[in-house]
C-alpha cells in the first residue's frame, strides 16, 4: 500500500512537469531565423535568408529576405573572367501551425518580390577587348509552403520547409563588346517547386 501511495505521489509530481515541458517549447512569441534557400540543390548557388516571426495562438506573421552576394575573378591562359551577382528577395506572409511536443507542423503563404542582377565580363589578355553580359531578373509572386520545425530546447529550433513559387517575371539580357550590342527582354508567368527548399536554425525569445 505504501508503494502505491509513493507511486501516486511521484506520478502527480511528474505529470505537471511533463505537461509544462511539453508546452514550454512553443511559449515564446518571437523568432529570428537564419538559413539557406535551395539548401539541398547542389547545382545552384544557395541564397542566405534571415527572417522574423511573431507567434500568435495558432499561427504567426512572418517577414524577411533572402539574399546572395557573389563576386569572383579568375585568370586563365589568355583571358580573364569577372563575375558579380546581387540578389535580394524580401517577403511577407502568414502561417498556421500545430504543436506536437518538440515538433511543430506549419503551413502558410508569402507574397514576395525579387531583384536578381548578374554581370559577367570576359577580358582578352592580349587585346584587352571586353565582352560584358548583364542579366537582370525581376519577379513578383506568391509562395505557399509546408514545413516542419524541431525544438532542440525552448530557445533553439531547426526548420525545413518545402514551397512552390507562383510568379510573374521580367528578364533583361544585354551583351556588349567592341563590335555589337544585343538586348533581349522576356516576360511571363512561371511556377517551380522547391522540395526541402529552406533549412534554417531559429532563435526564440
Amino acid at each position: 500500500m505504501k508503494k502505491l501511495i509513493v507511486l501516486f505521489v511521484l506520478s502527480s509530481m511528474l505529470s505537471p512537469a511533463y505537461c509544462q515541458d511539453e508546452t514550454a517549447f512553443s511559449e515564446k512569441k518571437n523568432e529570428i531565423n537564419i538559413g539557406y534557400f535551395n539548401a539541398f540543390d547542389l547545382a545552384n548557388n544557395n541564397e542566405l535568408g534571415i527572417g522574423y516571426k511573431r507567434t500568435m495562438k495558432n499561427g504567426a506573421i512572418r517577414f524577411g529576405t533572402e539574399f546572395n552576394i557573389n563576386n569572383s575573378s579568375n585568370d586563365h591562359d589568355g583571358y580573364k573572367t569577372v563575375n558579380n551577382r546581387l540578389k535580394l528577395a524580401p517577403y511577407l506572409g502568414y502561417e498556421f501551425h500545430k504543436n506536437y511536443n518538440r515538433f511543430q507542423v506549419f503551413y502558410g503563404a508569402n507574397v514576395f518580390a525579387s531583384y536578381d542582377y548578374t554581370q559577367a565580363k570576359y577580358i582578352d589578355a592580349n587585346t584587352d577587348n571586353k565582352e560584358i553580359t548583364e542579366y537582370l531578373n525581376l519577379a513578383y509572386g506568391v509562395r505557399p509552403g509546408l514545413g516542419l520545425k524541431f525544438y532542440i530546447n525552448s530557445s533553439i529550433s531547426i526548420t525545413t520547409e518545402t514551397f512552390i513559387n507562383i510568379q510573374y517575371t521580367e528578364s533583361n539580357n544585354k551583351t556588349e563588346d567592341a563590335d555589337y550590342i544585343s538586348n533581349r527582354k522576356t516576360t511571363g508567368f512561371s511556377t517551380n517547386l522547391n522540395p526541402l527548399g529552406l533549412l534554417s536554425i531559429n532563435i526564440h525569445f
